[in-house]
């Protein structure tokens, strides 16, 4: 990966073949700072995503998929990114696609991409379409709350298309504002792309 920047993030894509008998299969991920910078959060180094291998085909529609991914603690008023990510898993493509992130109290937009809409309480994204295996990010950065707490940010995806996995449309991520979080370089965190 090389260096990475705060709030920055860096995606790779495998594609890989299922095994030929019906089960289920878990993939784990890791990452590590080999430059020796200290890691405050090293929960947040290992994801897993649990993928079920059947011999039917999967179900018409567009399943979507979202990701959330933000700090695990920020100090009152700093200014951090919230990451959105969303997948179609297919088998068709999803049409009118939005994407709405609902903000925690306190917490204030200071920059989103030219495709989402910022009101006082949400940041709405939409997309015409997302075909079958494409993704799309949106980053949204926001400054925490004066006061020390912990926040939930969900954010829910949602298209005109039938879509037969809904457990995987919405996703949260914790942060703990407080006096003492860490500062200089952020922590790694892995997080997995949504999966069925």
């Amino acid at each position: 990966v090389g260096a990475l920047s705060a709030g920055a993030t860096s995606t790779f894509t495998l594609v890989v073949q299922a095994p030929d008998i019906e089960g289920e299969i878990e993939n784990v991920a890791s990452v590590a700072d080999l430059g020796g910078s200290v890691d405050p959060n090293p929960l947040e180094d290992e994801a897993r995503a649990a993928t079920s291998i059947t011999a039917g085909p999967p179900p018409a529609g567009a399943d979507l998929a979202i990701t959330k991914s933000g700090p695990a603690t920020v100090r009152p008023g700093a200014e951090f990114n919230y990451s959105l990510f969303v997948i179609n898993h297919g088998p068709d493509a999803a049409e009118s696609v939005t994407v709405t992130d609902t903000l925690p109290a306190g917490v204030a937009v200071t920059s989103a991409p030219d495709a989402c809409e910022v009101s006082a309480t949400s940041v709405v994204c939409e997309a015409a379409q997302l075909g079958a295996g494409a993704s799309l990010e949106y980053v949204v950065t926001v400054t925490a709350p004066s006061a020390e707490g912990e926040i939930i940010n969900t954010a829910t995806v949602a298209s005109g298309s039938a879509d037969a996995v809904p457990s995987n449309d919405s996703d949260s991520v914790t942060t703990v504002v407080r006096a003492d979080a860490p500062v200089g370089p952020p922590p790694l965190a892995v997080a997995p792309h949504p999966h069925m």
